[in-house]
């Protein structure tokens, strides 16, 4: 019986205090502070707390963060951040799934114009039109994969409370 008083005890007084050194914790959290340090107005942000909010970084101080949307200026507590991510754009990513598409597509058409233009019957691949393909592929894939990722919008998060 004496037990299950204490535990009814603990659970009362401790979990309060545990959640509110979280809440603490999140709101002291160096990260976040060197995080709205290092980005410079107007950098577009989506900042996720109940909610997402979209917006222009304007500045920040020791509670709360301040972010331009359309509907007007937001202030956020910091306490209530989740994640931080800032805009960018995918021209890497586009390099690279363009470069692989274009070498295999050019690679391969090489490799089928060397066994298309073969004169004999026992004529075997030539290996070097099919690299020569898939290098030129793979570079121009690469440019116009750039290019394409250059237009298209994402984010990269730049910072994430710990759990």
């Amino acid at each position: 019986m004496r037990a299950t008083w204490m535990r009814a005890l603990v659970v009362v007084c401790v979990l309060p205090v545990a959640a509110y050194g979280q809440a603490a914790a999140a709101a002291t959290d160096p990260r976040l502070a060197a995080t709205f340090s290092a980005l410079r107005p107007p950098a577009r942000v989506r900042i996720v707390t109940q909610g997402v909010h979209v917006g222009d970084f304007r500045a920040f101080d020791a509670d709360s963060v301040r972010i331009d949307q359309r509907e007007g200026v937001r202030l956020i507590a910091l306490r209530d951040i989740r994640t931080v991510s800032r805009a960018s754009r995918n021209v890497g990513k586009g390099a690279v799934i363009g470069g692989i598409t274009g070498g295999l597509l050019v690679g391969a058409l090489g490799y089928g114009l060397s066994q298309a233009f073969c004169d004999s019957s026992n004529c075997k691949p030539d290996a070097a039109a099919t690299l020569w393909g898939a290098a030129l592929g793979g570079g121009a894939g690469a440019l116009i994969g750039a290019g394409i990722g250059a237009l298209v919008p994402g984010w990269r998060t730049v910072y994430s409370r710990p759990q």
